[in-house]
């Protein structure tokens, strides 16, 4: 056999050998290309007439985990917090919400249905929050929570976009 039929062998070998890799990439549930550590970029209500209001503020910070196994935490926590208001930690001062659960993705529907076992806003603990997933690549994450009405600027879409840390 000369060299270039081994070469030619050796480059059909390894990109046969990729193929598989590549295609099961492809083939992975949106629950596993969802799990990971997701650090916030951008949240706003978006109003009927398509304005963004960002009730959070200039340097909000969030991440949200989603585990393989279906459990999740999220932490929303807005700047602008005066840090000498308390001097206990288990007194929050300022905007911020953090909660955690278990969660399940509908594929077809392309959502996020959380069961929020315990909130920061107690009205919240033991309920159910759907989000849709707007957009998801290996690196980014938007999504889209049901209308909701805000009693300043009326019925709004909560709105976040987040990029993947781990």
């Amino acid at each position: 056999m000369d060299r270039r039929h081994i070469l030619i062998g050796t480059a059909t070998a390894a990109v046969g050998l990729s193929l598989p890799a590549q295609s099961q990439a492809q083939t992975k549930s949106l629950q596993d290309r969802l799990a990971g550590a997701w650090s916030l970029v951008d949240i706003y209500d978006e109003g009927k007439d398509g304005e963004k209001h960002y009730v959070w503020g200039d340097g909000v910070k969030g991440l949200v985990i989603y585990t393989p196994g279906g459990h999740f935490s999220a932490q929303t926590i807005a700047a602008d917090r005066d840090k000498g208001a308390s001097k206990n930690p288990r007194m929050p001062v300022g905007q911020s919400i953090g909660y955690f659960g278990t969660y399940t993705v509908d594929e077809a529907a392309m959502t996020i249905k959380v069961k929020i076992d315990r909130c920061s806003f107690p009205a919240w603990d033991g309920v159910e929050r759907v989000s849709k997933i707007a957009s998801l690549t290996d690196d980014e994450l938007a999504t889209e929570i049901a209308l909701v009405h805000d009693p300043v600027n009326g019925d709004v879409v909560p709105k976040g976009r987040y990029k993947r840390v781990g």
